[in-house]
């Protein structure tokens, strides 16, 4: 809800959606792989590096699925190649309570779960600024910045 509401309702402020990147791609391309586009693009556009960046919740729709972005967000794709690789990310950094396949990837919900995973990991690690990155319907993804200030 918008901070006014929150604290009208004198609801806590977990964090505050900084910044959202929406891709989509032809699934003869990749299955799933729309991330290796979105998450690149947010982080570009937000001034951001892996290192600036305390935590990432990546969502798992299958562990192949993880796996192949990770190397194009490393090393780029031959199919997208405007796309700048953002480099590794460390695994202390990523899904560190566990990803969907650990933690569930709830019919209509996984956005709100991997949201809400990811401000309550900010808040025990007290650290500011996560990324998301959600694989979507085959050949989409959202990727998005939260903070918690």
């Amino acid at each position: 809800m918008c901070e006014d509401e929150a604290k009208r309702r004198g609801n806590k402020i977990l964090g505050y959606v900084k910044g959202v990147e929406f891709s989509a791609i032809d699934p003869n391309e990749g299955l799933l792989m729309a991330p290796g586009i979105a998450l690149p693009k947010l982080m570009q556009r937000h001034g951001l590096t892996i290192e600036n960046v305390d935590l990432f919740e990546i969502h798992e729709a299958f562990g192949a699925q993880v796996a192949a972005n990770i190397q194009v967000w490393e090393k780029g794709w031959d199919k997208h190649p405007e796309v700048t690789p953002i480099g590794k990310i460390p695994e202390s950094k990523m899904n560190v309570n566990g990803g969907s396949i650990a933690l569930g990837h709830p019919f209509a919900a996984t956005g709100g779960r991997i949201i809400l995973s990811l401000l309550n990991q900010l808040e025990r690690q007290r650290a500011q600024t996560g990324v998301i990155s959600v694989c979507a319907a085959g050949a989409m993804a959202c990727a998005m910045v939260i903070s918690r200030e």
